[in-house]
């Protein structure tokens, strides 16, 4: 029967069989045991394997031995229930080692030094085996004990302390491993179901994108109804779409605020295809206000009007813009959502021309159209 060395140690301890287990540390459990064979059924394999160690020569190293054509004769020996027996080596049925040359008594009882424990296996239902070769002397278990051989009595009482050591370690091993079991289940459960949620989650959200990329491109045919151009959204446009995150009542308004600030800034060229860029998209000011970082350090209740005024004009001016008529006052006026006059723009303007400049130099990039050019805010900036 031949040997070889086994690559085990790379498993995770507490998974590995309870044998293996045992004989990785059998040089802490059974010093001066000369070798130990282990004989089990394997679960995972389906079949019979054997290990085998050295403790007082190379502890730890567990090799796997080869069964060949003495697998028969070791399935027929699982059948044996009995818990321990004493054998010589020339009293095994098969050859699990080289066996000495010599000839001995087999009726000698000091010869009989192999310890045979044999453990239920609960898969296949038959005996799992263990050849424990001690020495003709008590040596092994004390310094004392050099001189006395092992007597029957002993034998006894070792026997049936090892058996229930074996017993013991290996039935905790199992309960060990099934628990590590149950939990790496478990966790492989959990991480499935959260992989599913992340899929689910991202397949709604790519739907949900679209959605909205659908939604206003809808919008844009509306707005390109009767205006003589034709609208389309950039796939930079597209994508900030898909990422928007605030409320969709917002989206039309967002929409037809980026057309108006699209042909603003191509009101000379042809009329014609107008693409839609992400820059033309201001979707920050319909962020909701829990999300929204503090516009400033100034107290909100003292700008709140001024930045609504500002707002209105903006939005007004913008579609004089896009509706190709001169920025004016009356123009701008009549286009706020609730119309006002020229003269009330220049008067509310400059009841709020401190605050204006405050904003304008606080925020150079908001209110484009009516601080370059609408003449009302220019000629107040100008005035500072």
């Amino acid at each position: 029967m031949r040997s070889r060395q086994s690559s085990m140690s790379s498993e995770l301890s507490i998974l590995k069989n309870p044998f293996i287990r045992l004989m990785e540390n059998a040089h802490l459990f059974f010093p001066g045991i000369e070798r130990i064979v282990a004989v089990y059924y394997d679960r995972v394999k389906k079949d019979i394997l054997s290990v085998c160690v050295h403790p007082r020569i190379d502890p730890g190293h567990v090799e796997e031995v080869f069964l060949n054509e003495n697998k028969p004769l070791i399935q027929k020996s699982r059948v044996n229930k009995s818990p321990t027996a004493w054998l010589t080596r020339e009293e095994l049925s098969y050859d699990l080692k080289a066996v000495e040359n010599r000839q001995v008594d087999i009726f000698d009882e000091q010869h009989k030094t192999v310890l045979v424990l044999r453990f239920p296996n609960k898969y296949d239902g038959l005996q799992d085996i263990m050849f424990l070769y001690l020495q003709e002397s008590m040596s092994m278990f004390g310094m004392n004990l050099t001189s006395r051989s092992l007597s029957t009595d002993y034998k006894s009482i070792i026997g049936y302390l090892l058996y229930h050591f074996v017993l013991t370690f290996t039935r905790t091993s199992e309960a060990d491993a099934s628990a590590a079991q149950t939990v790496a289940d478990s966790t492989k459960s959990i991480i499935s179901a959260l992989m599913q949620s992340n899929e689910e989650l991202n397949r709604t959200r790519q739907y949900y994108g679209q959605s909205l990329v659908d939604l206003c491109e809808n919008y844009l045919e509306e707005l390109q109804s009767g205006s003589g151009r034709r609208y389309r959204l950039h796939e930079s446009a597209i994508e900030k779409i898909r990422k928007y995150s605030g409320e969709i009542k917002y989206l039309k308004t967002i929409i037809k605020n980026a057309v108006i600030f699209a042909g603003y800034l191509e009101q000379d060229e042809e009329p014609g295809l107008l693409y839609i860029h992400d820059f033309h998209l201001n979707a920050e000011t319909y962020i909701p206000e829990s999300r929204k970082e503090e516009p400033s350090t100034y107290p909100e209740d003292r700008y709140t009007k001024t930045i609504y005024l500002l707002d209105r004009l903006e939005t007004a001016a913008k579609e004089v813009v896009m509706l190709k008529k001169k920025l004016t006052g009356k123009n701008v006026g009549e286009l706020c959502d609730r119309p006002i006059t020229a003269a009330a723009i220049t008067d509310a303007l400059g009841k709020h021309r401190k605050k204006i400049i405050d904003l304008f130099e606080k925020y150079p990039d908001k209110w484009e159209i009516i601080r370059n050019d609408f003449k009302p805010v220019k000629n107040l900036a100008g005035k500072f």
